[in-house]
């Protein structure tokens, strides 16, 4: 007989951050944004609703590292074009689009199936100064997402909980 042992996790699979009631995490591995967001509700919570500045900061605090990156935050217009809501219900208090015009929904033609994708993901940026210049860190966009394309970069997204998850 065979036997097939699954792993069993003691712990929450990434550390977890407090602050001001909530916690915070990252995505175990890159995903796409359903991917992330499905984790994120796995696990009891959302992608995360940055509500203002304070939370803003916490977050690039707490999860900018030093080199380019992004993170998947919970704002999404996949549901209606230009009709931009957080997945956990909460209304849009706060913005920090990276330039002026975003979200741009700068539309992509996926080059294998030929389909065109939108921008319907935010993600936050964490921007290398010497490289990006005229980038400011923490900064918003709206980016496509593709289940299972390797063309299409992956992300971790910040997962946001009312309790703590672990």
């Amino acid at each position: 007989a065979i036997f097939v042992i699954a792993p069993w996790r003691s712990s929450f699979p990434t550390p977890v951050y407090e602050w001001n009631g909530h916690f915070y995490a990252l995505t175990e591995n890159e995903a796409d944004w359903e991917s992330a967001e499905a984790e994120a509700v796995f696990y009891g919570g959302h992608l995360i609703t940055i509500n203002d500045e304070n939370e803003q900061a916490f977050v690039e605090r707490t999860f900018f590292a030093p080199r380019d990156q992004a993170f998947w935050i919970g704002l999404t217009d996949a549901e209606k074009e230009g009709a931009w809501h957080w997945v956990s219900g909460q209304p849009i208090e706060y913005t920090a689009w990276e330039f002026r015009g975003e979200p741009n929904n700068v539309r992509w033609r996926h080059p294998v199936t030929g389909q065109t994708i939108d921008e319907d993901y935010a993600v936050i940026h964490r921007h290398f100064e010497a490289q990006s210049p005229r980038r400011r860190s923490g900064t918003w966009n709206d980016v496509k997402s593709v289940p299972n394309d390797d063309r299409i970069m992956p992300y971790h997204g910040i997962m946001e909980f009312e309790s703590d998850p672990r």
